[in-house]
C-alpha cells in the first residue's frame, strides 16, 4: 500500500492523493482517490470488506513504504484487529514495496502519454490513471507467465472488446439521463465505470462528468466531429465490474 500525492493540478474530481494496492502474488492493482491523508484508515476498511466478500479470504500481511506519514494509532489498531501484519519497509530500503512504486510510476507514465497525446486538460489526471489501471489489469504480466492480473483474479476469461481509447471524441444518446434531450450530444471518453456496466464521459463545454451506456464512439477522429452517424457500441461485458475474486489476496 502506498500513498501518493498531492497532485500539481487539482482534478475535476477533487482528489488530490492516490491510494494503490498491489496483490503482491496476482498484480491485481486497485486505486483510490483520496481529498485528504486522513481518509486512509476509512479507504483501507473498505477495501478489506471488498476482499473478503469477493475472495473469501482475509488480507494476512499489508505492506507500507518507509515515507508512512500516513500510518497513525487508528491504522495501527485496525490492522491489529483484524489480525493485519502490518510490514514497513526498512528506511533506505524500499525494495519491499518496489511493486507498488513501479505500478504508481507505470501508471503515472501512461496518464502523461494519455492526456497529452489528445492535448486534453491535466485536471483529468485522475480519470486517466483510473482508465489505465484498467488496462494495465487487463494486459498480461510476465509474473504470471503471460496471463493478466484480471484472469488471475477472478479465475475468468478476459473480455477487451470493451476498451477504447481513452480521449477520444464520442456521441451519448442520453437515454438515461434525460427525455428532453432526443439529439446525441458531443462527449470526450475519459474512462469506464466501476460499478457498472458503462463508460465515463466528460461534456468539454460544461465539464460535466457523467456514466452512459449507449455511446457511439469516433476514435480514429482527433477532434469532435459534427457527424453523429459514427460506428455504435454498447457495452456489454462477460467480466464483473467488481472483480469478483477467487483467489488468495495478500496485499
Amino acid at each position: 500500500m502506498v500513498l501518493a500525492g498531492p497532485f500539481a493540478v487539482t482534478s475535476v474530481r477533487q482528489g488530490c492523493y492516490i491510494l494503490t494496492f498491489v496483490d503482491d502474488f496476482l498484480r491485481f492493482t486497485w486505486v483510490f482517490f483520496l481529498h485528504h491523508k486522513n481518509e486512509v484508515v476509512h479507504k483501507l476498511q473498505d477495501f478489506n470488506t471488498h476482499v473478503e466478500h469477493k475472495s473469501r479470504k482475509a488480507i494476512k500481511v499489508l505492506r507500507v513504504d518507509n515515507e508512512n506519514r500516513y500510518v497513525d494509532r487508528r491504522l495501527k489498531n485496525f490492522c491489529r484487529i483484524q489480525g493485519i501484519d502490518l510490514q514497513n519497509s526498512p528506511e533506505f530500503n524500499p525494495h519491499k514495496t518496489d511493486v507498488v512504486a513501479m505500478r504508481i510510476r507505470t501508471l503515472k507514465t501512461m496518464e502523461s502519454c494519455m492526456i497529452k497525446a489528445k492535448s486534453l486538460n491535466p485536471t483529468l489526471e485522475v480519470e486517466a490513471i483510473s482508465s489505465a489501471t484498467h488496462i494495465l489489469n487487463r494486459s498480461p504480466h510476465p509474473a504470471l507467465d503471460g496471463k493478466t492480473p484480471f484472469e488471475a483474479w477472478c479465475g475468468k476469461k478476459l473480455v477487451v472488446s470493451h476498451l477504447r481509447v481513452f480521449g477520444c471524441p464520442t456521441w451519448a444518446t442520453l437515454s438515461s439521463r434525460s427525455c428532453k434531450a432526443l439529439a446525441p450530444r458531443p462527449c470526450t471518453f475519459i474512462s469506464y465505470e466501476d460499478n457498472a456496466k458503462a463508460y465515463k464521459l466528460m461534456d468539454p463545454e460544461a465539464h460535466e462528468i457523467f456514466v452512459e451506456k449507449d455511446v457511439h464512439f469516433e476514435e480514429s477522429s482527433p477532434n469532435l466531429s459534427s457527424n453523429p452517424l459514427c460506428t455504435s457500441y454498447t457495452l456489454e461485458t462477460d467480466s464483473d465490474t467488481n472483480d469478483s475474486a477467487s483467489t488468495r489476496s495478500d496485499t
